[in-house]
């Protein structure tokens, strides 16, 4: 299986099999605690992963845009990849905004071609996107201390 993760950047020195690393936008130091990394360590141990692609499009301050996460799915449509892991996404959003729409026509094309892609809701219950397009499997926090079980956008 090949695995997308469009974040901050893996460390490859944390990872046993191979990565294939693309940057949007200026390309920046990685931290071995990254992320990606992270996610990268998890999804190796539980998963059968042949490759992962690296897409790397947040900068070192956490930072990114609509634009440039566009512009890294629109990446998954050109190369071979079975799925995209999304750990982020955008909460402050309105429909007909720059960018709603290719940001869903993106997921949709991706989602006809078969790639899986797993999107993050925000950690502050807002609605957010593309985790809430119907072509995403949206991951969503869990608090049991306040007895929330998911966003109320599903």
């Amino acid at each position: 299986m090949i695995v997308a993760i469009i974040d901050d950047g893996i460390f490859e020195d944390e990872i046993t099999v191979p990565v294939e690393r693309y940057h949007i936008g200026k390309a920046v130091n990685i931290s071995r605690y990254s992320h990606a990394t992270i996610c990268a360590k998890i999804i190796e141990k539980y998963g059968t992963i042949d490759k992962f692609i690296d897409i790397q499009f947040i900068n070192n301050y956490g930072e990114s845009n609509i634009e440039f996460m566009c512009l890294a799915l629109e990446k998954c449509l050109e190369i071979n990849v079975d799925v995209i892991n999304l750990s982020n996404g955008i909460d402050s959003f309105y429909y007909g905004m720059p960018y709603y729409e290719r940001l869903s026509s993106v997921c949709a094309k991706l989602n006809k071609k078969g790639i899986i892609i797993c999107a993050a809701q925000s950690n502050s219950l807002k609605r957010t996107i593309p985790a809430a397009f119907n072509s995403i499997i949206s991951v969503e926090q869990i608090d049991w201390k306040s007895n929330v079980f998911c966003t109320p956008y599903r």
